[in-house]
């Protein structure tokens, strides 16, 4: 039985050439850190530093043998074999100096490489600017993130689930520049995309949580930019969900060529076709323009693709339910994924 809650949770000109050769750009280890904390379980020598510069390095050596100078090292220790979550963030000062900052998400060699669930966040001091679901599968993966106004840049990875022994994440070649690089489609990896630095979600209703097999599972607006196609937010009103709706505010207006969207939910192919998928949907943007597109359906054909007219600029967007593919044995739609370029 459903329940419904809302939540809100070329050529170079000139001036091109100008503008590269007063662009300032640095290593984000190059930038102080102001504070920093970790788990203290165990020996808890958890750490976010500058790559190879702490005691407890596990060196610059990624499982893929490369190498990097610059970048930095997230050590999340589990000792003694033990099952344990651990985490560790730092605070960097950029002073809001930077525009955006780019680079890649890898693993270092390290005891635990192949068993891990983990979650690599970015804060602009009390903003959540991006967070990244860390698994085996969705490493390596490219970061572009819109710094603008971050005066204080908290990196925190945190442990999703108990596992033994530790695991060195690097984010390598992390660079900041002070002009405007990074674009709105921050991460495609392991069939996931991500919107960075959205300044609130919400949706008409999301279907309440759920337990299986001892563990809860969440429906949850959130879910559409987490990374993980294998999550989703489903509606929560009666019947099939039309005329439901998720909204995605921007923290400013961007230009915008594309809609990805991950129609149904993707945990399985059995679950796919056991809950309704959007048919047709209206996409509304905060000039008050709306486009129709039509979703394709089938396991095969989850991931949708939908374009928008030259020069399409917007602060917001809506997506609303008109029609679905009916689930075999559940009412509930699903959408799991969304990415906007």
């Amino acid at each position: 039985m459903k329940t419904t809650t809302t939540t809100a949770i070329k050529t170079t000109t000139t001036k091109e050439r100008f503008t590269s050769i007063v662009d300032k750009i640095c290593y984000l280890d190059e930038c102080p850190i102001i504070s920093s904390d970790r788990y203290t379980g165990n020996e808890g020598d958890s750490f976010v530093y500058p790559i190879g510069s702490h005691e407890y390095s596990r060196g610059n050596v990624c499982i893929d043998n490369t190498s990097y100078e610059h970048g930095l090292e997230g050590w999340i220790a589990r000792w003694n074999y033990k099952n344990e979550s651990s985490w560790a963030y730092s605070v960097f000062n950029l002073d809001s100096q930077y525009k955006s900052l780019s680079g890649k998400c890898k693993l270092i060699k390290s005891y635990n490489t192949e068993d891990f669930n983990t979650t690599l966040e970015f804060w602009n001091d009390e903003t959540l600017i991006q967070k990244y679901k860390l698994t085996p599968d969705t490493i390596p993966f490219d970061i572009n993130l819109d710094v603008t106004d971050c005066n204080n840049l908290k990196i925190y990875f945190y442990d999703n689930q108990s596992k033994s022994g530790g695991t060195s994440f690097g984010l390598v070649d992390m660079k900041l520049s002070s002009s405007s690089n990074a674009s709105l489609n921050t991460y495609e990896s392991s069939d996931a995309h991500s919107i960075p630095y959205i300044s609130d979600i919400s949706a008409s209703s999301q279907l309440s949580s759920q337990i299986y097999d001892e563990e809860t599972y969440n429906y949850s607006a959130q879910n559409i930019i987490d990374n993980d196609i294998t999550t989703c937010w489903s509606e929560g009103a009666d019947g099939n969900g039309i005329g439901e709706s998720i909204t995605l505010s921007f923290n400013k207006t961007y230009e915008i060529s594309e809609l990805c969207l991950w129609n149904g939910l993707c945990t399985s192919e059995d679950l796919y076709y056991k809950n309704s998928r959007p048919r047709k949907i209206t996409v509304v943007l905060s000039d008050g323009n709306s486009y129709d597109f039509e979703c394709s359906d089938g396991w095969d054909n989850r991931k949708n693709t939908f374009s928008f007219n030259n020069e399409t600029k917007t602060s917001s967007m809506t997506i609303i339910i008109k029609s679905v593919y009916e689930g075999n044995k559940y009412q509930d739609t699903c959408i799991s994924e969304i990415s906007v370029s």
